[in-house]
């Protein structure tokens, strides 16, 4: 495991500012249980990419893994400030369900839906966390 978080390591310049690069090495970083470092580079991604939703919420993710939720909070909304919609209710929905913020979470989703009623995508996302949620 060690080799393979070196190599990656190399495969990135420190100071790089490509969130691709940034994204994928602190996702591996994660998954090696290198949470502090793969907390920093995912910071790092988001900071290069404030407007990918993806990115911010990798970040997101790893904050409410990490049992960071004021953070995670402040990142969920951050993002959620950069982005257009639906994607902003989409986001918004996702990381309030993470949150376990279920109301807030539907909301979102229901919103999603009526700013963007013809976008089949998102009706599936208010599906499949109706689903999720048993409703």
């Amino acid at each position: 495991m060690e080799e393979a978080i070196a190599l990656a390591e190399r495969s990135v310049a420190k100071d790089s500012t490509n969130a691709e690069d940034l994204l994928w090495l602190g996702q591996l970083l994660d998954r090696a249980g290198k949470g502090d470092r793969a907390g920093e580079v995912l910071q790092r991604a988001a900071e290069a990419a404030p407007d990918r939703s993806d990115v911010i919420l990798a970040l997101f993710a790893h904050q409410v893994a990490a049992n960071r939720r004021q953070a995670a909070e402040g990142t969920l909304e951050k993002a959620a400030a950069l982005m257009t919609e639906p994607q902003k209710q989409l986001a918004l929905g996702q990381g309030y369900e993470m949150l376990g913020r279920i109301e807030d979470a539907e909301a979102a989703f229901r919103d999603a839906v009526k700013v963007a009623s013809d976008d089949l995508e998102t009706h599936r996302a208010l599906a499949s966390f109706l689903v999720r949620c048993g409703k």
